[in-house]
Order: C-alpha cells, then structure tokens, then sequence
C-alpha cells in the first residue's frame, strides 16, 4: 500500500508518529555504520505491507547538520518481527542510488534482559553506566528507542502524547569496550513520565528496556522493547482505586 507524505495526502495516511520514527532510526542506523550525523528533513512516501506486524519502505529527505553536506535522498526499510511490542530491525538505510547496502533478513533478538530487582545493581556494578539528563540533547537516539517503545504498544498514541514523556533515569549495559553511548549494541533501562492512562497518571514514573543489537557483518540494527508492569499503572488498578486517583485528581480527597 503506498502512501504519500506530501501535500493534502498527509492528512490520510496511517501511523504518521511511527513512520517518522522509523525514518529517523533508518537514519540512526547509516548514522552508525558511516559515522555521519544526518538528521531527518522530511518524509516523502512509503509503502507498507500489513499483515499484523508491518513492513515499511520509507522515502525521505535528510541533511547533515554537521559535516554541512546538501540534502540527500534516503531509503530506509523497517520490518516489524511482532505487532504490540517494540521488535522490529531496519535492514536497509542508504543514500538513493547506493548500492553498497545490500539486503538482509529482519532479525529476531534473544537474550532479553529484565529490570533487576534491587536498583542499587546500576551503582554497584561496573556493567552498568548511568547517563546524564543534559546528555540527552546530544543522544536523540534515546528518547528515539523510548518513543518506538511506547508507540508500538499502544497505536492510538499521537505525536503529542509522546511529546510530553520525560526521561527520568537511564542506565545502558554494553558488553563491548567501547563508550556507552557511542555503543552500537546495548541494553538500556529507562525511568520516565508523562504516559497517561485513561487520563490519569501522568506523573508516575514507569520503566521501559530497549535492547539494540547492530550486526556488524550485515549492518542490519534490531530493537526489541518492552514496557515493564507498575502496580501503580491504572491499568492494572481495581474500580475502586481508579475512582480513588480519579477523586484525588479533582481534590476530593
């Protein structure tokens, strides 16, 4: 099914807050195999095949802000392995006209990790490397994995919803020596706010963990996501809790 990204179309096409994401982890993906810096201008046209889990083949427009390069075409391909969950692996991301990016099978990830049950574990350990909030900016692609998360959960979310999720803590696991954050495989542990349910719950805190694996043979990059339960999560309340929350919203009680 292809759908244009352009002009009065726009206003008709599905999942606009994924397929953006896609694009832009598309470009994460060349960022990483070529050490360029290209962020996303604008999303042209895609095509997609549904058949639960999606395939999506997206054109767009991006420049790199820092090299200071003209604009490039790109072509970037996302397949979905599951629907309502975060496990997906762009396989293909390349400047139009390359041919240097040759085809590769979507590719599961094992091995995924849980959040410890005692927190202390990210101090106590040297596996693990806590990352400063004003590093954020400067490392769009974590908020990039926690949005993909939260989206492929739950589809009806719009970009708006995910505009006011705030990151609390996040703690990345790498096995390779190289700096965390410049890590191309990793398992990251995320704290954040902002995810209402049924209007409530904005601000408590959730946990999410996205585990990234790059290939380095295929260039291929594979996430997996998962948002952990609360037991203060609204949708795991009784009636009479949420009708409490809803009451102490108001100032009720």
């Amino acid at each position: 099914m292809p759908f244009s990204c352009q002009g009065l179309s726009t206003f008709t096409y599905p999942y606009r807050p994924l397929v953006k994401r896609y694009a832009k982890l598309g470009l994460h993906r060349y960022n990483i195999k070529k050490g360029t810096n290209f962020e996303l201008d604008a999303l042209i046209k895609f095509n997609m095949k549904s058949n639960g889990a999606c395939s999506f083949l997206i054109t767009l427009a991006a420049r790199d802000t820092v090299a200071g390069r003209p604009m490039q075409i790109f072509q970037v391909r996302v397949d979905e392995n599951r629907y309502g969950l975060l496990d997906a692996t762009c396989t293909t991301a390349r400047i139009r006209g390359e041919t240097t990016d040759g085809f590769c099978l979507p590719q599961p990830v094992y091995g995924f990790p849980g959040w410890p049950s005692d927190d202390g574990v990210f101090d106590a350990s040297e596996r693990f490397c806590s990352v400063e909030i004003s590093k954020l900016r400067s490392n769009p692609w974590i908020r990039l994995y926690l949005e993909l998360a939260v989206y492929t959960k739950d589809r009806r979310i719009s970009d708006e919803d995910l505009s006011k999720l705030e990151i609390v803590k996040v703690v990345i696991e790498t096995t390779y020596d190289e700096p965390p954050l410049k890590a191309k495989s990793s398992d990251l542990y995320i704290v954040f706010k902002g995810l209402a349910r049924n209007g409530l719950g904005e601000q408590l805190e959730r946990k999410a963990i996205i585990k990234s694996v790059f290939d380095e043979q295929t260039g291929s990059l594979s996430l997996m996501g998962e948002l952990c339960k609360s037991q203060d999560d609204v949708t795991f309340m009784s009636v009479e809790e949420m009708h409490y929350r809803f009451r102490q919203s108001l100032g009720a009680v």
